[in-house]
């Protein structure tokens, strides 16, 4: 019996040997499995707005679809304090941004230049003011068009800022009068600008009248003929003075009877 009992506790101490290796077997499975699973990883949502561009295997920037101007659904002349428009094509749902410094430090900030998202057929325009302070001259625009995956894509026109016109608004102007009696004259030309009518009609009546234009770009003069003004035809000297410093000009006549 001794014997017997003895070989009993010999394979309870082997069962319980046999036991704890297949514990410790588990467990370094289990520790084997999470040393493998992969980082944590942020949830990317998509965005209209990507703030870089895609890259690419090799590390470069990803180039997106090419930007087409539409050049006749485009007015890129105009004057200070005129209008400009631009229409582009890329591809659908992409943001385009424009970038025009008008040959200044920063770039302008009109209201209509900001980024526009392009429709289902990657079509987008914008429509905008030159600022009445841009010096006249050729400038480039930049087109960047940045898709929602991030590729960029971008190209340059050029914009033309000329002098204002000056118009005479003959409705509105009567230049015929006799000494003593009231001219007027009217012009349209850029908004916000000073005006200035030189008047000479004769020796000792050589006078200059200034004016701004108002925010239709109107500006307007009523004098009085002095009682010396010689009968004829004279010209009068009209000047448009931008806020920059340049000047334009022209001239009318005004007969004196």
């Amino acid at each position: 019996m001794a014997a017997v009992r003895e070989k009993q506790k010999n394979h309870s101490h082997i069962y319980i040997a046999g036991g704890r290796l297949l514990f410790l077997l588990f467990l370094l499975a289990v520790i084997s499995g999470c040393g493998k699973t992969p980082p944590d990883r942020p949830l990317l949502v998509g965005t209209d707005t990507p703030t870089q561009a895609a890259v690419s295997p090799t590390g470069t920037a990803t180039r997106g679809a090419p930007i087409s101007v539409v050049s006749d659904q485009s007015h890129l002349t105009a004057y200070p304090g005129g209008t400009m428009s631009l229409s582009a094509i890329t591809s659908p749902f992409t943001v385009c941004q424009i970038l025009l410094y008008y040959g200044q430090s920063t770039p302008s900030k009109a209201l209509g230049l900001v980024p526009r998202t392009t429709d289902a057929h990657g079509n987008a325009s914008w429509n905008w003011q030159v600022a009445i302070n841009v010096h006249t001259g050729t400038w480039p625009l930049k087109i960047v068009a940045t898709s929602s995956s991030g590729a960029v894509s971008t190209t340059t026109v050029n914009i033309t800022v000329t002098l204002p016109p000056i118009s005479l608004l003959n409705g509105q102007s009567n230049l015929i009068g006799y000494p003593k009696s009231n001219l007027l004259l009217t012009i349209a030309t850029a908004p916000w600008v000073s005006c200035e009518l030189l008047l000479n009609y004769g020796p000792g009546t050589v006078k200059t009248l200034r004016t701004s234009a108002n925010v239709k770009g109107v500006a307007v003069w009523n004098w009085r003929i002095v009682s010396t003004a010689t009968a004829g035809v004279w010209p009068l000297t009209l000047t448009v003075v931008l806020p920059d410093g340049e000047t334009t000009g022209t001239r009318v006549d005004v007969t004196i009877l």
